[in-house]
């Protein structure tokens, strides 16, 4: 004699039957684009570039400021600009990426470009790709970086030009070119 009881199986709203959701499952958060500046305003090619870029593969985005100087001896006054400027650039930021429908979220971090990159990486788990602003060397920041750095180049004319994939994962390559 089989002591096991039988149970019914769920049902929707509609009366079909469905799996009930495993202890621990929640729905998946969309990876992130690591959009990072060492400026306050991050610029508009960084931002049109990466927003198109997550509007196309469906990604959040997060935006770092780094302030690379927070010590300066301006008794503060340069971080206060630093704030200010941070603070208009995410507003400009956030206007286009809700204009499109894609999540930004924005953050101010201090210290050492490569550092601030490698610890966002680990702190945020679905870091897919970073995305970096002029006066970044790429260099620098692909040595550390767990993912790939996309420097956006821009032409005189304002327009983008190639994009330049740098990793450190591959043994032998370290630079390889998207654009011919």
């Amino acid at each position: 004699m089989n002591n096991s009881k039988a149970t019914a199986p769920l049902l929707d709203d509609e009366n079909r039957p469905h799996h009930a959701p495993a202890m621990g499952d929640r729905p998946k958060e969309r990876p992130f684009i690591l959009a990072v500046t060492r400026n306050g305003h991050m610029s508009e090619h960084v931002m049109e570039y990466t927003l198109n870029v997550a509007l196309r593969m469906q990604y959040n985005i997060l935006a770092v400021h780094v302030d690379t100087l927070p010590f300066f001896r301006d008794r503060g006054r340069r971080g206060k600009l630093f704030a200010a400027a941070m603070r208009e650039s995410a507003r400009l930021f956030q206007s286009k990426a809700q204009s499109r429908g894609v999540r930004v979220e924005h953050l101010g971090e201090v210290g050492k470009i490569s550092g601030v990159i490698d610890r966002m990486c680990h702190a945020r788990r679905r870091i897919e790709f970073v995305v970096i602003d002029k006066g970044i060397r790429l260099a620098d920041v692909a040595k550390r970086s767990p993912v790939p750095v996309f420097p956006v180049i821009t032409t005189h004319s304002g327009h983008s030009s190639k994009t330049i994939s740098h990793t450190t994962q591959g043994k032998g390559v370290f630079a390889m070119s998207t654009a011919s």
